[in-house]
């Protein structure tokens, strides 16, 4: 197996010095590539699924097609709030009917061509057309679209919506003439959405600040800097953009292991992963590398199933919020990596998070959290009889199954598991704690084929939208995103105005509304946010731009200048 992995790396590392060999000669490529060539080596445990746009939608697809597919809007680096990016300015927002048009910026893509208002508008019919699942939701409220120009494009919406505001306008979009010719021929088979799924491009139109450059599975992915690229020259209120590097190379590694080895001998300068704890402190004694701690845009929770009794019980569910001791988890589970998550909101999220959430147990000591939740049972009709619990039904609780993910994938999740069965058992509750794979526990938790379960979100957009995904009741039936089948007709109604008010102040209040109904019926209890710890080469480059979600994000990649450059 070592002798492999010493060969990929080998290989691997041959073809990108043949490649740069190449590169140097006139006439290899189309593009002529910088005279003097200042790369940054990137390591990355997985190569991107698929470089389609409509159906890449892992995550390190979606990072980089990042690089490629820019948006309308961003959000500002200092302040979060919208800030026009490809748009030219804010958008111009009519009432009757409710139209949101939308004028973009001079850029091109980087065959040289004109970025377009036709190309956005091919992407949203194609969307619309096809069904596609990733995209589909974001773009339903638009019933028409115009082309009034070139850089301009009117949307009719069916009713007012923050969801098209603040999330459909944050889409990238593709170039018309290149998908032209493969979505004609998708239309023209016996399953257009799956054909059109299924292609897998070798290249992809860039109106970003890089693109394509050469692709070698499964060992890297180079991308050169675009020239000419649009925001070049904007007067942002954060960092300066660039990109100020020619090149990006991404190396795909078997283990985070082997990344950071690589990373210390200075043959990476970035490590785009979460860092192992046991590999913190050999990091921090070499010189030449910086860790950088930002907030997770996610959080783990306990899920309830409330298809099924005592699950389905508030009672039962606040009493074992009463018994679940955060900062304790966060100590023993997560070594202080991390902090408190109270709400359904994560904690790095502070435009939506709502700062007074009612907290079961929040100060409270073990013996006092047990007294309290024996208390809440008995209070809701449950009993204790021969050493065990008996519910209101007359029935007896069985042994509750806690269902959590496999201890190499997220260990810290078998940790804060063992603590919930601990802590269930000192009011005679047992438990058995069940590790799957993850796909194991999607499956079980789409099928609602749990008890609890251990789990989390990643990266959650920055838009509350999601709330009426994971609680609403549309999402309750199998196969739905509300995982725990909650129903719950005043949180629906406020998800419903949340999704049609466009006002930032009033829907906020409307937000942490549905935060207190989540927070009192606890369907779900959120746990913690464990950090984010990256490890960069900072002797080589300076200007990382530490935002929630970690620095491998677009402002410290247009940010990043070398300290000095090669001769």
């Amino acid at each position: 197996m070592n002798r492999a992995i010493f060969f990929c790396g080998t290989l691997r590392g041959v073809l990108i010095g043949v490649l740069f060999c190449l590169t140097a000669v006139p006439g290899f490529a189309a593009e002529h590539p910088p005279e003097r060539s200042l790369n940054m080596r990137i390591g990355v445990l997985n190569p991107p699924s698929s470089l389609n746009y409509f159906s890449a939608t892992d995550i390190w697809s979606r990072k980089i097609l990042g690089f490629f597919q820019m948006p309308l809007f961003v959000r500002d680096p200092v302040d979060g709030k919208r800030a026009p990016w490809l748009a030219a300015d804010a958008p111009e927002i009519g009432h009757d009917p409710y139209t949101v048009t939308v004028t973009l910026r001079d850029a091109r893509w980087n065959d040289g061509s004109p970025v377009t208002a036709g190309d956005l508008a091919f992407t949203v019919k194609v969307i619309q057309e096809f069904r596609v699942p990733a995209y589909e939701e974001r773009w339903r409220v638009v019933r028409k679209i115009e082309v009034l120009d070139a850089k301009t494009i009117r949307f009719t919406l069916s009713e007012p919506s923050s969801e098209f505001l603040e999330r459909a306008l944050f889409t990238g979009f593709v170039q018309k003439k290149e998908w032209q010719p493969v979505v004609d021929s998708s239309r023209g088979s016996d399953n257009p959405l799956a054909e059109l799924l299924h292609f897998q491009p070798k290249k992809t139109a860039s109106n970003g600040p890089f693109y394509l450059y050469q692709y070698k599975k499964p060992y890297f992915i180079v991308l050169n800097k675009t020239p000419g690229f649009f925001a070049a020259h904007l007067k942002m209120a954060g960092p300066h953009p660039g990109p100020h590097m020619d090149s990006l190379i991404f190396d795909f590694h078997p283990t985070a292991e082997k990344a950071l080895s690589e990373l210390k001998r200075g043959e990476i300068d970035f490590f785009w992963g979460d860092v192992p704890l046991d590999d913190l402190e050999p990091l921090k004694k070499n010189p030449k590398i910086s860790i950088f701690t930002t907030q997770r845009k996610g959080y783990d929770y306990l899920a309830f199933n409330l298809q099924h009794p005592p699950f389905n019980d508030p009672a039962f569910r606040r009493a074992v919020a009463l018994l679940i001791d955060r900062k304790e988890m966060i100590k023993d589970a997560l070594k202080g990596n991390g902090v408190p998550a109270y709400s359904v909101i994560p904690p790095s999220d502070k435009a939506w998070l709502n700062p007074r959430m009612p907290v079961f147990g929040e100060g409270l000591s073990r013996r006092d959290r047990v007294k309290e939740a024996k208390e809440v049972l008995a209070r809701a009709g449950y009993a204790w009889s021969k050493e065990a619990w008996v519910l209101p039904n007359g029935n007896q609780l069985k042994k509750i199954e806690l269902l959590t993910t496999c201890a190499g994938y997220k260990p810290y999740r078998m940790t804060a598991s063992l603590l919930i069965k601990k802590w269930l058992a000192g009011i005679g509750i047992a438990v058995d704690v069940r590790m799957r794979p993850l796909g194991t526990v999607i499956q079980r938790l789409t099928g609602r084929s749990y008890d609890l379960a251990l789990l989390g979100w990643g990266h959650l957009p920055d838009d509350p939208g999601y709330l009426s995904t994971f609680f609403g009741s549309q999402q309750a039936g199998p196969g739905g995103r509300n995982y725990t089948g909650f129903k719950n007709r005043t949180f629906d109604d406020l998800a419903d105005r949340a999704m049609r008010e466009t006002n930032f102040e009033k829907r906020r209040k409307l937000v942490f509304k549905m935060q207190e109904i989540i927070a009192q019926e606890a369907p779900s209890i959120s746990l913690y946010s464990i950090h984010i710890i990256e490890a960069a080469n900072t002797g080589r480059f300076s200007g990382w731009v530490e935002r929630p979600g970690g620095i491998g994000n677009l402002w410290s990649f247009l940010s990043l200048q070398p300290r000095s450059r090669p001769k």
